[in-house]
């Protein structure tokens, strides 16, 4: 065949697009598409441009790999019982970045949960072990990434694009990535119509090592992790620097964004901002997660601006439903601009360091926590819900308060103390809980209003 330009090809030329994106119904074109996307290897470059939606098994992208879809009902649906990723890069590794230049823009990818098994059977010969599985408490991992079914696998790349895409019903992650360096997705749909209980059906989940990522105005369902940034939650010991993610709208998701830094990783230099909408029950979890008992990782300089949020339809019962959830080791982590309410059960906006899956275990999860900072913050409850703004189950060196309205309690305690607080233009319930829970108070224009 020729092509006008040598390394853009139409995949109606190779198949048959029998194929609704949202229903399935197609037959298998796996090798048909395989055979494609292995020009890149032969070319040095592939543009693919998708004009019409196939059923497939497991495909692999090579580096300098383009695949554009010409609109939404363009795409590719996982065959029924397949049990393997969409896509993959061709020379996954966690050492080195072998697939570079790699781009979806555009169109649909339908995971088709319902036809799929959460895992994969350890002796399948299809089994690839990327990711290490680690031991805790005499444990294995607790959710194995090299078995579970996830959308797209991405495994050691660099310069990876996506725009302008949807997928639709993960059985467990969207998206996965792990050893990636300089990774931008924007404009994405994480449609989840089948949301099942407790099936790890995350959004985009990031395993360590990784730096330069920029995730930009992604919006849809969990049911689980909406984002998850895990640098060390594989391996104990790698780290993610660098993020930049903007524009987060949940739609109702089970829990928003979580900040996993398990062990000795960290990470540094992440700024989330403008994050909108409805979750059910956890909005930000930043704390280890795993009950190991040394170095809990380290996380430095996170910011948040632009938080609005709504709690609406508590979903897991094992710990009553909170904003933000902080452990671990935090350096310096700054709040600003956050909008909230409680919608169906009482919550607490702040909760620091409690435990890592629930409150009050706070022997099994030692926390150091240093500076906190919000400034800006309208925080409520609805149809007679109690809310807390602040409540900490192990010391804080520093809490400061600047342009908080809430009505309950700003800042308490369980056990804990808080070094130095400094409150300036705060409206609350009532400023301290207990006398004694904190050694040092500044305050400017505080007014409490008891009910």
């Amino acid at each position: 065949m020729e092509y006008k330009d040598r390394f853009t090809v139409y995949l109606s030329d190779f198949v048959e697009f029998d194929t609704d994106i949202i229903k399935g119904g197609g037959v298998p074109q796996t090798k048909d598409i395989q055979k494609v996307l292995d020009f890149a290897a032969s070319w040095g470059a592939l543009h693919l441009i998708v004009d019409g939606a196939v059923t497939t098994e497991r495909l692999k992208v090579h580096s300098n790999t383009t695949i554009e879809c010409l609109n939404s009902d363009c795409g590719f649906y996982l065959a029924d019982n397949s049990d393997v990723s969409l896509f993959e890069n061709a020379n996954p590794s966690m050492k080195e970045r072998n697939d570079v230049n790699i781009s979806f823009i555009g169109g649909t990818y339908n995971f088709n949960c319902l036809k799929q098994n959460h895992d994969i059977s350890p002796d399948d010969k299809r089994l690839i072990r990327h990711y290490p599985v680690l031991a805790y408490e005499g444990n294995t991992y607790a959710f194995d990434p090299n078995l579970s079914v996830f959308g797209f696998k991405f495994t050691g790349v660099e310069n990876f694009v996506m725009r302008n895409v949807t997928t639709v019903d993960q059985r467990t992650y969207s998206m996965a990535f792990c050893n990636f360096k300089h990774c931008l997705l924007e404009n994405v749909h994480i449609r989840l119509d089948n949301n099942l209980y407790a099936q790890n059906q995350d959004g985009i989940h990031f395993y360590g090592p990784g730096q330069f990522l920029t995730l930009r105005n992604i919006r849809g369902t969990s049911g689980d992790d909406f984002i998850a940034l895990g640098p060390d939650e594989a391996d104990c010991v790698s780290k993610i620097s660098d993020v930049v993610i903007d524009g987060i709208h949940l739609e109702n998701a089970d829990q928003g964004i979580r900040l996993l830094c398990r062990k000795n990783g960290a990470l540094e230099r992440v700024s989330i901002n403008n994050v909108t909408g409805t979750y059910k029950s956890f909005g930000f979890i930043i704390n280890p997660w795993f009950r190991e008992s040394d170095s809990m990782g380290c996380y430095d300089g996170i910011t948040f601006d632009n938080i609005d949020l709504v709690q609406h339809g508590h979903k897991y019962p094992y710990s009553y439903p909170f904003l933000f959830r902080l452990g671990g080791n935090v350096k310096n982590m700054t709040f600003r601009n956050i909008k909230h309410k409680f919608e169906t059960e009482s919550g607490v906006v702040f909760d620091i360091g409690s435990g890592y899956d629930e409150p009050f275990r706070v022997k099994e999860s030692p926390a150091k926590i240093e500076n906190i900072r919000v400034e800006g913050a309208l925080c409520t409850a609805s149809n007679g819900i109690k809310s807390e703004f602040m409540k900490t189950f192990t010391d804080v060196e520093t809490v400061m308060l600047q342009g908080v309205i809430t009505d309950g309690c700003a800042v308490s305690a369980e056990n804990a103390k808080i070094d130095t607080l400094i409150a300036s233009d705060v409206i609350c319930g009532k400023l301290i809980e207990k006398d004694g829970m904190v050694n040092t108070v500044k305050t400017v224009n505080v007014l409490e209003k008891p009910e």
